[in-house]
């Protein structure tokens, strides 16, 4: 997704940091944030959620009852990224 909306917009892509990083960090910042009641910015269950989550949804209804007819993400991407940029 930053790829597509980096390319689009003329700006880099930010760095992914390696995942067993993340992971490592979600998990040591997450007793933490109990400990301190504190929110720590990743823990994890966010990290469970980016990385392990799967959710798939059916079209099916969208597509009978409203005629509803999917694109692709870097086309949607796209039309956010031109869009945005008309308002600057």
């Amino acid at each position: 997704m930053f790829q597509i909306v980096g390319q689009q917009a003329g700006i880099p892509a930010p760095a992914e940091a390696p995942k067993a990083l993340v992971r490592l960090v979600g998990n040591i910042l997450d007793p933490i944030g109990r400990l301190f009641s504190w929110q720590p910015p990743l823990s994890r269950e966010r990290v469970h959620y980016v990385y392990d989550r799967c959710v798939r949804v059916d079209a099916t209804k969208a597509r009978r009852e409203l005629n509803w007819q999917p694109r692709s993400v870097a086309e949607t991407l796209t039309e956010i990224v031109q869009e945005l940029q008309k308002t600057v």
